[in-house]
């Protein structure tokens, strides 16, 4: 029987890394050649040539994010079955379900993870794989008419039992046990915060974060979870309140209330001590003592392994990562396109009936309300990113940010330039840390620029920006408008409508690759914030070379940033850099190390006194003018921004 190739089954593993240990932070996670070498152990075994093909095909995909679905199921059953099928075997007969074995994707994940590392598996996922093997198994949606969701705070219309079959199912994914208290405790965390629509892309983080709450030992009960103490808040509740349902979101309060205080001198296990706590959270619920929110309170994380010099805080990079990804996404002239289309088809010009195409538009056209309007966009821009017209609006651009992110891509690609010759040149696999630092110095500059733009209400223009995105694509990925142009995909759509109905034709490719590398670029340095912030480098910062040759004593572990990381950020890079155009010589160029300016992490009230947020000072104009960038200085200075507008 024909087997894959080595560069095939280490893909593979790429994606199973991906697909089981994403929430895993990475001192949790295993290595690529430990998942390299459980996944050509497991192709050993008979294995049909129906999957065969199957696994050929998705070794060939380059991300994982493009494996969904039917797809995504096939791969993790193809990797987890054996597991499986061996803890089934394992229980008495009258008690496990009966075959056909076809485990949901939270077993198969589970599977993977114990097949991977079995003396260290995760005890949680153990106990998934045996309750999904019982003949009860454990799967069904926990009973929830104890519960009701309080109206005051919600969207309308909202429908509470698709929201919590929602939670259930994506708390079911992380693993482990999956109780009614602890679905009601994390359902009101949510509806608490505001939190009410899971298409959202932040909406599994919520969950997640939730779920960490929920998993986590009361300092005070070593070896007992909050969602055990869960449980016991409920009974309390029931023994309170006879005959009533609880209240998600009055639930939630409680339950923060009562495990917060179990720091204090009292016993969370003794049941009275506790029901006088639940008592005096009930109170505090009611008369506004705790603020419930209803409303959306996802604050940036400001607490982190270093909280003294931690000076980047990722939720406001990811903000500015979507931000600078929608500037780009606009200059294709998608939105332009979109608007057009929404004006011809609102004025009877398009051809279009009571369809999918039609609705779509008309889904648009109410929601213009409710988006930022191009002005709004363009101030944005140039607040966050100093794009776009910067002289025509009230915000102070951010002159630095093209510039930092130009000197981090620039020496992460000359880094890994570097590795590149002494792989073909040397053999002794020689260690580049001073180039490395010099690549986190620049990826701290840049990441601490987007976070210091991030703050306020960047956050919540983010998500606008994302939503705005999410139904542009609706529009433009809709078939009969699509034919109605005669194009066949939504980007051509896009090219068509601006030469047909706006007279221009723009850089499609460039604008649309800016977007995806500038995203990835900043999400991932989101990831490694706090290795940013960090006055000292602990360890290397990016892979030498025998990291990425696989010969190094972890498998690249000895670096901060991981193999996969690392080739991500530099796929990112290149790419950013070739639809720039941008010579060899200007790489060397924006690659040497530069001294890095006095800023703040936080806005100052009253201006950015530090100019690090586009205010002109005397450091800022003798830079641009030694580095030659005149238009960058007579942009600056003819603004009107700091001491010389």
């Amino acid at each position: 029987m024909a087997a894959l190739t080595a560069a095939a089954c280490k893909q593979l593993a790429r994606h199973l890394l991906d697909l089981c240990f994403d929430e895993l932070s990475r001192s949790e996670r295993p290595t690529l050649r430990e998942v390299t070498a459980f996944t050509t152990t497991q192709l050993t075994h008979p294995i049909s040539e129906t999957e065969l093909a199957m696994l050929d095909k998705l070794a060939d995909e380059p991300d994982t994010t493009s494996i969904g679905g039917s797809r995504r199921t096939a791969l993790l059953r193809a990797f987890a079955m054996p597991t499986v099928r061996r803890s089934w075997e394992h229980l008495p007969e009258d008690e496990r379900r009966p075959e056909p074995l076809t485990p949901p994707t939270a077993v198969t994940t589970a599977a993977i993870r114990i097949a991977i590392d079995p003396k260290n598996a995760d005890p949680e996922d153990t106990e998934t794989l045996r309750r999904w093997g019982h003949t009860k198994g454990s799967t069904a949606v926990a009973h929830m008419d104890d519960y009701v969701a309080e109206r005051r705070g919600l969207p309308t219309p909202f429908d509470t039992t698709t929201f919590v079959s929602e939670v259930t199912k994506r708390l079911q994914g992380f693993g482990g046990e999956v109780s009614g208290p602890f679905i009601a405790v994390v359902t009101g965390r949510l509806l608490l915060d505001g939190n009410t629509e899971p298409v959202r892309s932040d909406f599994r983080w919520a969950v997640k974060r939730a779920y960490d709450a929920g998993v986590t030992e009361s300092p005070n009960t070593p070896g007992v979870t909050n969602k055990e103490h869960y449980a016991n808040i409920v009974g309390d509740f029931k023994a309170l309140r006879r005959d009533q349902r609880i209240k998600y979101q009055e639930l939630a309060a409680v339950a923060d209330h009562v495990i917060a205080s179990s720091d204090e001198d009292w016993d969370i296990t003794d049941r009275d001590s506790r029901r006088s706590q639940v008592e005096v959270g009930m109170i505090r619920y009611a008369d506004g003592t705790v603020d419930t929110g209803f409303a959306s309170l996802d604050l940036p994380a400001i607490v982190s392994e270093d909280a003294s010099n931690q000076e980047i805080e990722p939720p406001n990079v990811e903000c500015v990562a979507m931000i600078g990804a929608a500037y780009e996404i606009e200059q294709t002239g998608a939105f332009d396109v979109v608007d057009k289309m929404v004006e011809l088809f609102t004025q009877g010009m398009l051809p279009v009936r009571d369809d999918s195409g039609g609705r779509a538009l008309n889904r648009y056209f109410w929601q213009t309300e409710t988006r930022l309007d191009a002005a709004a966009r363009a101030g944005l821009y140039a607040r966050a990113l100093g794009r776009g017209d910067t002289g025509n609006t009230d915000a102070q651009p951010n002159t630095q940010f093209e510039q930092l992110m130009m000197r981090f891509v620039s020496a992460l690609v000359r880094y890994d330039s570097t590795l590149q010759v002494s792989n073909v040149v040397t053999t002794d696999g020689r260690d580049r840390l001073g180039s490395s630092e010099q690549v986190r110095k620049a990826a701290q500059d840049f990441a601490a620029n987007a976070s210091l733009v991030g703050w306020g209400f960047t956050v919540f223009a983010a998500r606008k920006l994302s939503q705005h995105i999410d139904c542009v694509f609706d529009v433009l990925g809709q078939e009969t408008l699509q034919r109605a142009y005669g194009v066949t995909g939504p980007w051509q759509l896009v090219e068509r409508v601006s030469a047909v109905e706006l007279g221009s034709t723009p850089s499609i490719v460039q604008h649309r690759t800016r977007a995806q590398a500038i995203k990835d670029i900043l999400d991932l340095l989101a990831v490694y914030s706090t290795e940013l912030c960090r006055s000292g480098g602990v360890r290397r910062f990016l892979p030498n070379i025998d990291d990425l040759r696989g010969s190094g004593s972890e498998g690249g572990a000895s670096s901060t940033v991981s193999v996969v990381d690392y080739e991500k950020l530099v796929s990112a890079a290149n790419n950013l850099l070739a639809v720039g155009g941008v010579t060899d010589d200007e790489i060397a160029r924006f690659s040497a190390p530069v001294a890095s300016s006095a800023r703040g992490s936080i806005p100052t009230v009253g201006g950015d006194v530090g100019g690090s947020n586009g205010t002109a000072n005397l450091d800022q104009i003798r830079q641009l003018a030694q580095q030659g960038q005149f238009a960058q200085l007579q942009q600056l200075l003819g603004a009107g921004t700091g001491s010389f507008g």
